[in-house]
């Protein structure tokens, strides 16, 4: 199994992130900067994930502001994400651009493929870590954002690992997705308040904690119903 599609994935978006005419391309860099983690993570490798984990971390508040604005906020609060994702922009091209961004990506052309028997040993790992989360997730009587947004990383890893593999992986997906809108929630709020537009938008701010609360609810669900299923996962 070689990176090498992926790594033309991350080169060929990178300067369309840099550009920032179009917020598909902050996306896909977070995307193959995740895949490619989740690669050298079946690969046994701990070597340069700490670098790719930089990557995803310095675009997501551009990518969390892109996602915000497409969801049509109020006026006030769309100013504010404006503001925001320009400061954000700007340390993520610098980052982007830098001497250490351009060393991991060399440095990752070099890694030979991982044998495909490896690949398959690691899968057990991707799914119990997921059973772990869920299961505490489901098993606590008030459980945290943070419970939730660990599962939800924990299942997206999961999917990662199952396509690198070529298996099925529609239903753990489905199951990301479910998670991916109570986030997207989660950050519109937190981001709402940290800005001081909930203080502007009250009746927005209601809003949004009261579908938090429906949302929580769907994914704690949608994990219980599919719990079976990923236990199944890459076999005993």
């Amino acid at each position: 199994m070689s990176a090498r599609r992926w790594l033309r994935h991350l080169a060929h978006h990178l300067p369309i992130a840099i550009a920032g005419d179009d917020a598909e391309g902050v996306h896909q860099v977070r995307v193959a900067a995740g895949r490619i983690a989740v690669w050298l993570e079946m690969s046994g490798r701990a070597v340069l994930r700490s670098d790719l984990r930089a990557f995803r971390r310095v675009a997501s508040p551009v990518r969390d502001a892109d996602v915000l604005l497409e969801r049509g906020p109020p006026d006030a609060f769309a100013t504010r994400l404006r503001a925001l994702r320009e400061r954000e922009r700007a340390d993520m091209i610098a980052y982007l651009r830098c001497d250490r961004a351009r060393a991991l990506r060399q440095a990752l052309t070099l890694l030979p493929p991982i044998p495909r028997d490896v690949a398959m040993e690691a899968l057990p790992s991707f799914r119990d870590r997921v059973l772990r989360r869920g299961d505490a997730l489901a098993g606590h009587p008030e459980p945290q954002d943070e419970d939730f947004h660990d599962l939800r990383r924990a299942v997206r890893k999961l999917r990662y690992a199952l396509e690198w593999l070529g298996l099925a992986a529609a239903p753990v997906k489905a199951l990301q997705q479910t998670f991916g809108d109570l986030n997207d929630l989660a950050v519109e709020l937190r981001v709402l308040e940290e800005t001081g537009a909930a203080t502007e938008l009250p009746e927005h701010a209601r809003e949004l904690r009261a579908g938090l609360v429906i949302a929580k609810r769907e994914a704690l669900a949608a994990w219980i119903q599919s719990r079976a299923g990923v236990a199944e996962i890459g076999g005993s």
